[in-house]
């Protein structure tokens, strides 16, 4: 009675609860000033999830996100956390020379293991990243060789340097909200496939509105 099966694997509750980052009813959301109210469904996410939300622009997908992660409130519903989420990073899609800099300087990685030992840093972790993010259009072999680009990228490009530096500080949870719009479609899904093989405990979620490869994903949300 108290295990069950998902996807062919047999788990028992202990293994669940310990897994499960964040349990969410139903919830319903109104702007401040304004009568349209947004439903969203109730949602289950656990350590390694990798989950698509998919929509047309202005179904509320990056607000539904906001509230999932606790940036705004529900006027229904109930959202239990049962992980910290500060080791969350979320990625869009308008990124820029100066926005790879600001990564590199932020709150978030200067209290990171990477920035305490940066002279450490794994030079063949750093060339499989690469690889990963599909990063063959410039040289570098240390982060702080990102803050010294010289040449304009493309905005495909700047967004594969931004995935790169997301995947370097580890995050536990990794949100891209259409943040890789601007590559090609085949090289985007390959990038995703990827990281699901070499980032086992990671929990991704995607938001696109692009075709993507539907087995890539445990979780498909439409709104």
């Amino acid at each position: 009675k108290n295990n069950f099966i998902f996807n062919g694997t047999s788990f028992n509750n202990n293994q669940v609860n310990n897994n499960c980052i964040l349990d969410s009813s139903e919830i319903l959301y109104q702007f401040n000033g304004s009568s349209l109210s947004l439903k969203y469904p109730s949602i289950k996410i656990y350590k390694g999830d990798f989950i698509l939300i998919k929509g047309v622009s202005g179904k509320g997908k990056s607000t539904w996100i906001d509230l999932l992660m606790g940036m705004r409130i529900p006027i229904e519903g109930k959202i239990k956390r049962f992980s910290h989420l500060d080791k969350s990073i979320y990625l869009n899609a308008n990124v820029s020379k100066e926005d790879i800099i600001n990564l590199l300087d932020s709150y978030f990685y200067n209290l990171s293991n990477l920035f305490k030992n940066k002279q450490k840093i794994d030079i063949a972790k750093i060339k499989h990243l690469k690889l990963i993010c599909g990063i063959d259009f410039i040289d570098f072999c240390s982060l702080n060789d990102l803050k010294n680009i010289d040449k304009d990228l493309s905005s495909g490009q700047y967004q594969r340097l931004q995935l790169f530096v997301a995947l370097l500080l580890s995050p536990s949870i990794l949100i891209l909200d259409e943040s890789l719009n601007g590559i090609e479609l085949e090289l985007e899904h390959k990038i995703i496939r990827d990281i699901k093989f070499n980032f086992e405990r990671l929990t991704l979620i995607q938001i696109s509105h692009r075709p993507v490869e539907i087995n890539i994903y445990n979780k498909i949300y439409n709104l």
